[in-house]
């Protein structure tokens, strides 16, 4: 993880250290599922510095904990405004690209079609025979839209190794409805 693979604005020096300091570097992250380290915070009663100075000892220099506790108080809290999730327009083929933040290219890879017939789906309507897999892709969206946003439901299907949305191109289209239900009444939804 180096500074070039994450976004601007979101890299500080120094965090390297910080975040492959652990001993189980073979472990998964999260990065590989497209997580990202957004805040960092630290718990405790007070810095480690002023422990060790109320008890009469040498103040510690530089410890993991201190340089997180240095870092939390250097980033502010910014409040994100919840951007309303997006309306449903009783049109099958617009509400997945909408409401499910997938392209043109992605739905058609789903149907293994050209991105031009998928997009002509929107004036066209969706063919009887690929409208059982698009109202499951709607209802997934619907699902998930309220906590995740547009943005984030593509995330969800398009992440993984194999992702949803390959999950979803050989067969598997029920487990991943269920999938989608299962976050029903999380903060995800």
């Amino acid at each position: 993880m180096t500074p070039a693979l994450f976004e601007a604005g979101t890299w500080r020096e120094g965090l390297e250290e910080l975040l492959w300091s652990c001993e189980e570097q073979d472990r998964p992250t999260g990065w590989e599922l497209g997580y990202r380290v957004v805040a960092l915070t630290f718990y405790g009663g007070g810095s480690a510095a002023a422990d060790a100075e109320a008890a009469g000892e040498p103040a510690p220099h530089g410890g993991l904990a201190e340089e997180a506790a240095a870092l939390a108080l250097d980033t502010p809290h910014v409040v994100t405004p919840h951007a309303s999730p997006p309306r449903l327009s009783n049109n099958l083929a617009e509400d997945v690209h909408v409401v499910a933040g997938l392209t043109w290219a992605q739905i058609a890879q789903v149907f293994k079609i050209s991105e031009r017939a998928a997009a002509g789906w929107r004036t066209q309507g969706v063919p009887p025979h690929r409208q059982e897999t698009m109202e499951a892709l709607r209802a997934i969206a619907v699902t998930l839209v309220g906590g995740l946003g547009s943005a984030g439901v593509a995330r969800w299907l398009t992440t993984g190794r194999p992702s949803r949305l390959d999950r979803i191109i050989h067969g598997e289209l029920a487990s991943v409805v269920d999938e989608a239900k299962s976050y029903e009444d999380t903060p995800a939804t």
